[in-house]
Formats: C-alpha cells, sequence, structure tokens
C-alpha cells in the first residue's frame, strides 16, 4: 500500500469519530460568535481532510480571519490618529492580562514600532483574503496530517500550505472544553501559523530569537508569559514573535474568560466563608473589613478582566482577618519581617502591573498557643523549591507557593508554617498522569495549593503540593463562574474550600 492510499485508509477510519467529537463546533453557526457583517475568507483548498475536519477548519479559519480582521482595523485607527494621540492609544487597557493593548505584547511605543507592527498585521489579514505580494497571495492548502515530527500542535511549510497535526486534532475534539474555547484554540494556532514567512522591511516574524552572547536566552519564545517578557526586556524581538501576534489579534477579537478551579478538603467546623469574584482592590478590602471576626479572608486570585485588575477570594470562618499588603518586592518583604512575630502568612499573588511585579500578601493573627514564625524564601528555582522543603520538613511544611517569570527565568517564592505534615511536591505537564500522581497521594495527603503556568514551549504545566495526615478530596474541573459556585454550593455539607485557582482559558499551544 502507498504512503498517500495507507493515508486515506487512516482518515477514514477515523472520520467516524472525528466527525462526531467536531458536530459540536462544525454545527455551531460561525455567526454565533459576532461577526457582525464581516464576510468570510475565501477557504482554501484541504488535503487529507475528512468532511467534520473541514467543516471544523472553515470554522476556525474564519474565526482567525476575524483576529487579525480586527487587530488590523485597531492598527489602522492607532496610525491613522494625530501623531500626539498615538502612544496614548497604544498605551490604552494596557494590564497583566490578556488585554487589547499594543503595549502588552510589543513593549513601549516607539514610531518604528507601530509601522511594523501595523504592516505585519496587515499582511497576515491580506492572507486570508488573497491580496498578497505577487508570488504569495495567501494560503492556498490547510492539510491534515496523522502524524508531525517532533509533535507539534500545527506548521507552516512550505509558503502557501499549513499543516495541522494530531495534537491539533486531540484539542479540537476534547469534550471537556466548550465549542468556543476549542473554535478560539484553533484559531490562535492558525493565526500564529500565518505570520511565518511574513517579513516588513526584509525582517520576518519567526519563533526563534538569538542574539548570540545575551543577555536574553536564545530560543523560541511560546506562551503569554515568554511574550511578555519580550514586551518588557527584548521589544525589538517582540515585535518579531509569531506566538505575540497570536496572543495580540485574539485579544482584540475577544479576551478569554477566567476559569475557575477549587481545592477541596474534609469539613472542618460549623458554616461556610464567604466567595467572591471580579471585586476591585476596594471592594476586596471592603469585604474583608465587612467579614473581619466572624470569617479571615484565607485565599485570592487575581486576573485582568476588560484591562482592569479584578480579584476573587475565599473565606473561611473563624478570626484573624489582618488588612492585606499590596505593593514591590521590597515593600512586601519588610512587612513580612514586621508581621511574622503576631501574624502568619497564608498566601501570595504575584504578578505584573505596569510591567513590574508586584506582590500581594494575605496575613491571619496567630492563633492561641500557635509557637514559631512562618517561613518566606523568593526567587528559588524549582531544584530549590524542592531542596527547601526537604531541608525543613521536620519542622514546617510548605504550605503556599508562587511562581513567576524574573529575568525571563522561571523563579518561585515558598510559604512555610510550622508544623508536622510536610508532603509531596509534584509536577507535570500531562493532565492524565498528573491526576493520577493527585490519586495516589490521596490516601494519606490532603493537597493544599495548586498552580498551573504555560511552559516555554505553550504546554500547561500543573504543580501542586500536599500535606501528610489527611485523606487527599476534590479538585474541580475548570468551570465558569457561576459552574464552579454551584459545585461550591453542594460541596459544603461535606467539604471544606481551601484553595481557589484561576487560569484564563488562554490557548496553550505548541507549534513551530
Amino acid at each position: 500500500m502507498s504512503r498517500r492510499a495507507g493515508r486515506r485508509t487512516v482518515n477514514h477510519i477515523r472520520a467516524g469519530v472525528l466527525a462526531l467529537l467536531l458536530a459540536g463546533v462544525a454545527a455551531t453557526p460561525a455567526d454565533a460568535a459576532g461577526t457582525g457583517k464581516l464576510p468570510p475568507p475565501p477557504s482554501p483548498n484541504f488535503v487529507n481532510c475528512s468532511s467534520s475536519q473541514i467543516a471544523f477548519l472553515k470554522d476556525a479559519w474564519w474565526e482567525a480571519y476575524r483576529y487579525a480582521h480586527q487587530a488590523d482595523k485597531l492598527m489602522d485607527h492607532i496610525a491613522a490618529s494625530p501623531a500626539a494621540e498615538r502612544a496614548e492609544l497604544w498605551n490604552r487597557d494596557f494590564g497583566s492580562g490578556l488585554v487589547p493593548s499594543p503595549r502588552r505584547y510589543f513593549g513601549p511605543y516607539t514610531a518604528k514600532r507601530l509601522e511594523y507592527v501595523h504592516g505585519a498585521v496587515d499582511k497576515a489579514r491580506r492572507r486570508f483574503v488573497y491580496e498578497g505580494t505577487a508570488g504569495f497571495k495567501g494560503i492556498n492548502r490547510l492539510r491534515c496530517r496523522t502524524y508531525c515530527a517532533d509533535d507539534p500542535s500545527a506548521f507552516h511549510f512550505p509558503t502557501q500550505e499549513i499543516a495541522t497535526c494530531p495534537k491539533f486534532w486531540k484539542r479540537a475534539t476534547n469534550g471537556f472544553n466548550s465549542v468556543e474555547a476549542r473554535r478560539a484554540e484553533a484559531a490562535h494556532t492558525l493565526v500564529h501559523e500565518i505570520f511565518h514567512w511574513l517579513s516588513v522591511g526584509g525582517k520576518y516574524v519567526v519563533d526563534y530569537h538569538t542574539d548570540g552572547a545575551g543577555p536574553h536566552p536564545n530560543r523560541k519564545y511560546y506562551g503569554i508569559d515568554n511574550v511578555t517578557y519580550l514586551a518588557e526586556k527584548a521589544p525589538d524581538w517582540a515585535i518579531r514573535n509569531n506566538d505575540t501576534y497570536a496572543y495580540f489579534t485574539q485579544s482584540v477579537k475577544q479576551a478569554p474568560q477566567p476559569a475557575y478551579a477549587g481545592v477541596f478538603a474534609d469539613k472542618e467546623g460549623a458554616g461556610t466563608g464567604a466567595l467572591y469574584s471580579d471585586l476591585t482592590l476596594n471592594g476586596l478590602l471592603a469585604k474583608a473589613k465587612e467579614f473581619a471576626g466572624m470569617q479571615y479572608l484565607a485565599d485570592v486570585e487575581t486576573y485582568m478582566r476588560g484591562g482592569e485588575r479584578r480579584y476573587a477570594a475565599l473565606w473561611r470562618i473563624g478570626p484573624g482577618t489582618v488588612p492585606m499588603v499590596v505593593g514591590s518586592r521590597q515593600q512586601f518583604l519588610a512587612d513580612f519581617t514586621a508581621r511574622k512575630g503576631g501574624a502568619n502568612l497564608i498566601d501570595v499573588e504575584v504578578f505584573r502591573q505596569g510591567g513590574q511585579l508586584t506582590y500581594l500578601g494575605v496575613y491571619r493573627l496567630k492563633q492561641p498557643g500557635q509557637v514559631g514564625d512562618a517561613g518566606l524564601l523568593v526567587d528559588l528555582t524549582w531544584e530549590g523549591l524542592a531542596a527547601r522543603q526537604k531541608e525543613f520538613a521536620a519542622n514546617a511544611y510548605l504550605a503556599d507557593f508562587e511562581t513567576y517569570l524574573d529575568g525571563g527565568q522561571r523563579r518561585w517564592l515558598g510559604v512555610w508554617q510550622v508544623g508536622p505534615g510536610s508532603g509531596a511536591l509534584l509536577a507535570h505537564t500531562n493532565a492524565d498522569t498528573w491526576a493520577q500522581l493527585k490519586a495516589q497521594q490521596d490516601a494519606t495527603q490532603q493537597l493544599i495549593d495548586f498552580e498551573r503556568y504555560q511552559t516555554e514551549d505553550g504546554r500547561t504545566m500543573q504543580v501542586g503540593v500536599w500535606r501528610a495526615g489527611a485523606q487527599g478530596r476534590q479538585r474541580s474541573q475548570d468551570r465558569r463562574w457561576d459552574d464552579f459556585v454551584g459545585l461550591w454550593k453542594s460541596l459544603n455539607p461535606v467539604r471544606t474550600l481551601i484553595d481557589i485557582e484561576e487560569f484564563s482559558t488562554l490557548p496553550a499551544q505548541v507549534v513551530r
């Protein structure tokens, strides 16, 4: 059997399964995502794709075109505005979420950066509608492959063809994600690929960046953390980075909504603490003051919505609320030193505000009978965090951790509490494997803190720390807020929510 015939056979076998899994996506009218009067782009030719794959690709292709079209309109508007207003428009809505601000993705405004980004986005939009330059009018073919070396989601080769790979289709058929999320994830990948082989002024948009001796690492820059690192540290690379354009164009079209997951333990005491989302900082402080004496603030998550920083917060029954700390690293460390004799640091958030690392600390007054002070270490490597956990195990347990990028390097912050019960500290990028690891701990250890982040190659790293001495309970799947609150209420009689995690539904792509 020839390779081509074999490929047809594999596609034929897969067609029934794919048709079923893709039906919900393809059956959703493309206009449901909000197209207005924008007509769909011309359809490329589909190679080795089943009918269900073709239907899905047409819908994702249209969505990708919307991303490029809306971003091009934004850049047209900035470029056509008076010169004195362009910097303000470039910076508008700048924050640390997936916000539609060129400043967030491409660095501080300069006329040259605007010119390059404007030209690149315009060229990408034209490739969807065959208005490209001579010799490259647009993408002619979308190919469905059953094997791709190195397992990317997709790749762009030759210059007028994008190939989709098994990883692309695994995500497209993931029934745990909504129709809209699957379409958005696929569109993100297609936009990333369409910026390949694209140059402005002779300088190409690429994945891999190098400056020889440094100071920036020579590698591919995938994922939102690396995108924003380039914007802050190497903006001349940012304007030529494929994944930067994928995130930017998607944010202009529609920023994904946050999704929530929670860690639950056996019910403790009577009653249930409060749970809120979408609070402003002033709103969070007001709620903490309102509940003081009856409930203490136990966990905070922060994220961006509509260009504004928002907070989700969890309270637990009991006294001990202490005002939060929000500020620079220097302020945060000084406050910790001043407070640790009378209060325990129980939760930390690290995020970027205006390009600078910002720290949020949640404290609770020490309760009667407590001895010793909480420990805090910052700027650890992963190996350093694990080593310190092992070193302190006889006297303290790792109770909370945060991870962040600083100078392009992955760093960790750890908070230790005095007492027994040091448990597992585990990380993995495969969700099924991580679930198996959790199940192995659940007989004797309780998951107490859980985080996720995107790796350099776009995978989602899942990290958890456990405390020995109690049986582990649920960690919920990602849910929209209303669904998450519904689950929380249903579990209240037998479970206590001890950790809440927000993870915006950003597409995690592995592309080249």
